[in-house]
C-alpha cells in the first residue's frame, strides 16, 4: 500500500509521464527533472517527462479565495497545497518500471524493489497518497472524440479572444510527403495566466485550474498542451466530482507501465 510522506515534503506519490503516458511516483521526496526527451537505455525506449507539479502550484497561488473553495468542496482541496515544483529522476523511475509486475488482473501490482522487499500499489494507495475524490460509486462515461471538441474549441475561441496565440504549425508525413497544417493548441502558460486575469469568475477559474491540473499531474499525456479531453472533463464539476479518480489513475498507470515494459521487450 502507498503512503501519505510524513516529511513535510508534500506528496510522495505523483504522476509522470512516458511514451504512452503515465507513471507514479513511489516514496521520492527531493525531486529534480526537466521537461525533455532522454535515452536512458539503449534501444527505443525513452522517459519524457510532462508531469510539472510547479505549474499546478501556479495555478492554484492564482485563484481567488472564492475559487479555492469551491475547488475543495469538489473534492481536489488537496491539490492546491502541493510542495515540491520537480520530479525525478527519469533514471530512477524507469528503473522502478522496469521492477514492476502487472501480471496480476486485480486491482494491484507490485514492483520488486529487493528480493524480499515489495511495494503493493493499489487504488486505495492511490487515494491515500493524493487525496483524490473516489466518486459516487458508479460507471461514468469519458465521451466520445466528437464529444470533447466543443469545449476544447470553446477555450481555444476564447484564449484568441483575448489576444493569446493559440495557433501552431503541425509537421505531418505520409508516403514519405511532408507537409504542414495550421493547429490550435492550449498552452498551460497561457492558462495559467488566464486564471490571474479571471478573478471576477470563479467557475471559470475553477475550470482552468482543472485543465492545468489533470494536464500535469493526475493524468499527463506526451501532449504538453491541454487535450480535447481534458477540456470536455474539467468543464463539467459534477462529472469531476464522481469520477473515481482513484481508480482512473490506478489503471492508467498500470496499462501504461504494461505497455512501456512491452515496448521495452521489443
Amino acid at each position: 500500500m502507498l503512503e501519505a510522506d510524513s516529511t513535510g515534503n508534500g506528496f510522495s506519490c505523483l504522476s509522470f509521464a512516458y511514451p504512452a503516458s503515465q507513471l507514479l511516483l513511489l516514496r521520492f521526496s527531493g525531486f529534480s527533472s526537466e521537461s525533455a526527451e532522454t535515452n536512458i537505455y539503449s534501444g527505443n525506449s525513452t522517459g519524457t517527462t510532462r508531469c510539472v507539479p510547479g505549474d499546478v502550484m501556479a495555478a492554484a497561488e492564482a485563484l481567488t479565495p472564492q475559487a479555492k473553495r469551491k475547488v475543495t468542496d469538489i473534492g481536489f482541496g488537496n491539490m492546491l497545497n502541493l510542495k515540491l515544483k520537480r520530479l525525478g529522476t527519469r533514471e530512477g523511475i524507469m528503473f522502478l518500471m522496469l521492477l514492476s509486475d502487472v501480471s496480476s488482473n486485480d486491482e494491484s501490482f507490485i514492483i520488486r524493489v529487493l528480493e524480499h522487499s515489495l511495494i503493493d500499489v493499489t487504488s486505495q494507495g492511490v487515494g491515500s497518497v493524493l487525496g483524490v475524490p473516489v466518486g459516487n460509486g458508479k460507471e461514468h462515461n469519458l465521451g466520445k472524440p466528437k464529444d470533447h471538441r466543443a469545449p476544447y474549441d470553446n477555450l481555444c475561441n476564447e484564449l484568441i479572444d483575448q489576444g493569446y496565440n493559440m495557433l501552431h504549425r503541425v509537421k505531418q508525413t505520409k508516403n514519405g510527403a511532408v507537409k504542414y497544417r495550421i493547429d490550435k493548441k492550449i498552452k498551460i502558460e497561457h492558462v495559467i495566466d488566464y486564471i490571474r486575469k479571471s478573478k471576477e469568475d470563479t467557475d471559470k477559474q475553477v475550470y482552468l485550474f482543472f485543465c492545468v491540473l489533470v494536464t500535469r499531474l493526475l493524468l499527463p499525456t506526451l501532449s504538453n498542451y491541454v487535450i480535447p479531453r481534458t477540456a470536455w472533463m474539467c468543464s463539467n464539476f459534477e462529472l469531476m466530482r464522481n469520477l473515481n479518480w482513484c481508480h482512473l489513475i490506478y489503471k492508467d498507470l498500470k496499462d501504461k507501465v504494461s505497455t512501456w515494459q512491452k515496448r521495452k521487450i521489443k
